[in-house]
């Protein structure tokens, strides 16, 4: 009696298993046909699809700057001589590329820096509006002066932007998972991420392209699709500050839209 009640189980338990499935297959394949926006289908929403890293080919907008003859100096070799002064190349490089009157200091650190970590204190950045260039310590060479003289080359939207996306990010960052404070700020956590994702983004691409021309590569190099390394960073901190936010604000809309949760710790400024 009890195997003959076992086997009637089993075979309730398969039927019941078999049209699960059934179910299943018909909803995924009803998510299939609405473009993911069933929940809980086999196809990511078009809105998460949107929010994916997609780093190797980010969404940014990509500006060449114009054609610059090839400077003959050594990419890694000093700007700055141990006294303090720029080297005769660099000099010519900035005289050649860079707007006149540009000025270049070593080891000055940007106002508001102390917000962003250590590492920025002592990076090397550009400021195109009073087009003064500051190389850091560890960016003593004329391949990093070459990509800040790119960022007061020409006039486009991002020259504007700068790293505005990147300070709000970033300054924003310690304070994510405090309970209360972390929600209030995540509105403008995920402002600051859509601005370095095509903003910042599209600046350090511009930068970077322009240091390919001068010097021949950039310190982080291309990617397959073209793409500068350090671009398609910007962009993925950007979407994952994005990413992180949109948890923060709507979690059940987050988890809803397949909005992946990818955001890790950004990383320290390459210069």
């Amino acid at each position: 009696m009890w195997d003959q009640l076992s086997k009637i189980k089993r075979q309730v338990e398969r039927f019941a298993g078999d049209r699960l499935n059934d179910v299943q297959n018909a909803y995924n394949q009803a998510d299939e046909s609405l473009d993911g926006w069933l929940p809980g289908g086999s196809k990511q929403s078009p809105v998460g699809r949107t929010y994916q890293q997609n780093t190797s080919n980010p969404g940014y907008a990509v500006q060449d700057p114009p054609p610059v003859p090839r400077s003959s100096a050594d990419p890694q070799a000093p700007a700055f001589d141990n006294s303090g002064n720029l080297t005769e190349e660099a000099q010519q490089m900035v005289d050649q590329y860079a707007p006149s009157g540009t000025s270049v200091t070593q080891d000055q650190s940007f106002p508001g820096s102390q917000l962003l970590g250590p590492s920025y204190e002592s990076s090397s950045y550009a400021v195109p509006v009073l087009d003064r260039i500051n190389l850091g310590q560890s960016g003593n060479n004329m391949q990093v002066l070459a990509h800040e003289i790119g960022h007061l080359d020409g006039v486009r939207p991002s020259k504007a932007v700068g790293v505005l996306g990147r300070t709000i990010t970033e300054s924003t960052y310690p304070i994510k998972d405090v309970p209360v404070l972390g929600q209030l700020v995540a509105p403008l956590r995920a402002a600051g991420g859509l601005i370095r994702a095509y903003g910042d983004a599209a600046e350090e691409e511009y930068a970077e392209r322009f240091t390919r021309q001068l010097t021949g590569d950039s310190a982080q190099g291309f990617n397959e699709n073209d793409r500068s390394n350090y671009g398609a960073s910007e962009y993925g901190q950007g979407i994952g500050a994005v990413q992180d936010a949109f948890h923060q604000i709507a979690p059940a809309a987050a988890h809803y839209l397949d909005v992946p949760y990818e955001y890790v710790k950004p990383s320290s400024r390459r210069k």
